[in-house]
């Protein structure tokens, strides 16, 4: 009885491994799937240190549970599969790239170490039901050509996100959700139908491809980690760059070199009117344009242009004034000032009838005139204009501030005297810098012993002994 009943415990025992080995099996229902797994002769799975390894470590042709567990990178991309059902078992899983299948639905809400999925060129049906399934470990998302027109990013569950491809699908705009994934570096947006992109968030994108779009605006101005940028083949309008960045070395080569971009590509953008960059690369970003034949497109560092670049004239005077009443329109012209725009290196000069007249974009402006001296103040000092509203014209008043008498005569040699060569011809330049009306003579002395006096285009007083005697006739200080 003893040796019968140890038999049964010993049958029972055995009964209940096999059951348990039975268990752990992982149902593989698609045909593909299961034989790519089972295939010893392709390196497609990794261990944690990066080692190829083969799935089917016994050679069963079965998968069990842990043989799942020892696989962190799995590849069965191109291999005609129609369903992951099993991939739940891969639970250490970190890389799992699956493109260039027929995969209809993915589900990957077991594998909560994900940090990288491609699923490229599949027929996914719902994608954003795989999005909600993703895991917030999620780092790398790469989902060209599967026909999305909308994506939904649950901002919990891609926090982490720094790559997203979603190249080649039929998206139109982006979900304001997207927003939050801040620590985005690489996007790849391109071959889309998106007419906007709003990438202001992500300080530290280093890559954006949205080329193959509709876009009429893009801004990328303050992105000063961008490092590879191409937004061509779309609708643009304008342009947005400067980030104020330090200027690199130009390539003239494959593509333009400025601002820490290695590369840049704008063209087949053929409505681009307008492109703010940095100042010091205004030069390159036209000579781009000249290669791409744009023309037309204005290129400088005011970023504050109309999408169709369009500029408004502002004129005005200057006035003199010399008596209590003011400046008047009959006052004397003071011409040849310059006026300073914004504080900056831009500036505009009067003309000989005290006239100024500037086109300029969209915005506000301080406009400054720069007395050459301390003898005259301007009323006011400086005015703030903004456009297209302020359309009046400006006027301002100079003013002496005193009793100052100052006369500059210079003598200019137009043709320097040589011996043995044609003759000398010396120019003389007065100017009245003071603010008193002036009068009086000039002398001007040659040696007589080495030259002879010709000609004059204003008849002298008095010629004798090497001195010819001018007239200076009453110059008031705004002329030369």
């Amino acid at each position: 009885m003893m040796v019968k009943f140890l038999k049964t415990i010993c049958l029972f025992a055995l009964f209940i491994l096999a059951a348990n080995t039975h268990a752990q099996i992982i149902n593989i229902p698609d045909a593909n799937f299961k034989a790519k797994l089972t295939n010893a002769f392709f390196s497609y799975a990794k261990d944690s240190l990066g080692n190829n390894i083969d799935v089917d470590l016994n050679n069963d042709f079965k998968i069990d549970q842990s043989e799942a567990l020892r696989v962190y990178n799995l590849d069965v991309k191109s291999s005609n599969i129609q369903s992951l059902q099993g991939i739940e078992y891969f639970k250490n899983l970190f890389k799992l790239n699956c493109s260039d299948n027929i995969i209809s639905n993915l589900n990957l809400s077991n594998n909560k170490r994900l940090q990288s999925l491609n699923c490229s060129k599949n027929q996914i049906l719902n994608f954003n039901t795989t999005l909600n399934s993703i895991s917030s470990t999620i780092t790398e998302l790469i989902c060209d050509s599967i026909g999305i027109t909308n994506l939904l990013l649950n901002t919990n569950n891609f926090v982490n996100l720094s790559t997203l491809s979603v190249a080649d699908n039929k998206l139109a705009q982006f979900d304001s959700k997207i927003t939050s994934c801040l620590k985005l570096t690489k996007l790849y947006c391109e071959k889309n139908n998106l007419t906007f992109l709003d990438v202001s968030k992500f300080k530290d994108l280093s890559v954006l491809y949205c080329d193959n779009n509709l876009l009429y605006n893009l801004d990328v101005s303050g992105l000063k980690k961008l490092t590879q940028f191409d937004c061509s083949s779309n609708n643009l309008g304008t342009l947005f760059l400067k980030n104020d960045t330090i200027n690199n070395e130009y390539d003239a080569s494959s593509c333009i070199r400025f601002f820490g971009l290695p590369c840049l590509d704008f063209s087949n953008n053929a409505e681009l009117k307008y492109i703010c960059t940095d100042k010091s690369d205004t030069l390159k970003i036209k000579r781009a344009c000249a290669n791409y034949n744009l023309t037309t497109t204005i290129v400088n560092a005011k970023c504050n242009a109309d999408a169709n670049g369009s500029t408004y004239s502002l004129h005005g005077d200057i006035k003199y004034n010399n008596s209590v009443n003011g400046c008047q329109s009959n006052n004397v012209i003071f011409k040849n000032v310059k006026i300073l725009i914004n504080n900056s290196t831009d500036f505009v000069i009067t003309d000989n009838n005290n006239n100024f007249n500037l086109n300029l974009y969209r915005g506000s402006y301080e406009l400054t005139p720069i007395i050459q001296n301390n003898y005259f103040i301007s009323q006011p000092t400086s005015v703030t204009v903004t456009l297209p509203e302020d359309t009046i014209p400006q006027q301002f008043c100079i003013t002496p501030n005193g009793i100052h008498h100052d006369v500059s005569v210079t003598i200019i040699p137009i043709r320097p005297a040589r011996p043995g060569f044609s003759d000398a011809t010396y120019k003389i330049v007065i100017k009245n810098k003071g603010t008193q009306i002036e009068s009086g003579t000039i002398l001007f002395n040659y040696d007589e012993n080495k030259q002879d006096f010709i000609s004059a285009t204003s008849t002298p007083l008095s010629l004798s002994g090497g001195e010819l005697n001018f007239l200076l006739a009453i110059y008031n200080f705004c002329n030369i």
